[in-house]
């Protein structure tokens, strides 16, 4: 009977104990959760292949242009704006487009025109995914380069059997994530064709010309 007893004081020291500290074994755990969960995350982010993350920027904004079937400009700008712009190395678009003479520019010009080539690239991808219906699917074809780090993942966007879009996403690794910073569209790279543009103006004018026209046009 005394060691019933006994057990049972120890049983109450013990529960006591625990009903003392118990917020701070909560905290604990909820540390240790989170903890376990920001590494999963941050491992599934590190080894995301390039096709699952160019499928991952593709597929909500698809979702969403084909839930809504009446939607005007300033939607797919917002749409472009929501699922695909987070994803863009605008900076690095920019200096790829200005060629040799980004060099030249100050810090306030690099910073004005990549804002203003941001909004003509909003322009730009809002128009490539005008049109887009309830019918349209994107097939992404796997990568096929050996390089980790900067690769050109290719998609085909199908209407119907008899209309089709070859769309290609020129992305980098940016950290522990990927990054889009040129697209083609039916074999034309975007970057490519404004660095055309750019240099005409910087030729016999200056950046903030540049700046200016791209404003105008957006």
């Amino acid at each position: 009977m005394k060691k019933i007893i006994m057990d049972l004081k120890k049983k109450l020291i013990a529960i006591k104990y625990i009903k003392n500290r118990l917020p701070l074994i909560i905290l604990t755990i909820c540390m240790i959760t989170c903890l376990f969960g920001i590494a999963n995350a941050n491992n599934s982010e590190k080894s995301l292949q390039p096709e699952q993350f160019i499928a991952n920027v593709i597929n909500p904004a698809l979702f969403e242009l084909k839930k809504n079937h009446k939607i005007d400009n300033e939607d797919k700008k917002r749409i472009v704006e929501k699922y695909i712009l987070p994803y863009i190395n605008f900076e690095k678009s920019t200096r790829l487009a200005s060629g040799k003479y980004w060099e030249n520019m100050n810090t306030n010009q690099k910073i004005e025109l990549s804002k203003a080539f941001r909004n003509t690239l909003i322009v730009a991808y809002s128009g490539a995914i005008s049109k887009i219906n309830n019918h349209t699917e994107i097939k992404i074809f796997p990568n096929r380069s050996n390089n980790l780090s900067d690769v050109i993942i290719r998609t085909l966007v199908i209407q119907n059997k008899a209309s089709t879009l070859k769309v290609g996403y020129r992305i980098e690794k940016d950290k522990n994530t990927w990054k889009i910073y040129d697209v083609n569209i039916e074999g034309i790279w975007l970057v490519e064709s404004y660095k055309n543009q750019f240099k005409q103006i910087l030729q016999t004018t200056n950046v903030e010309n540049l700046i200016n026209q791209l404003n105008k046009n957006n």
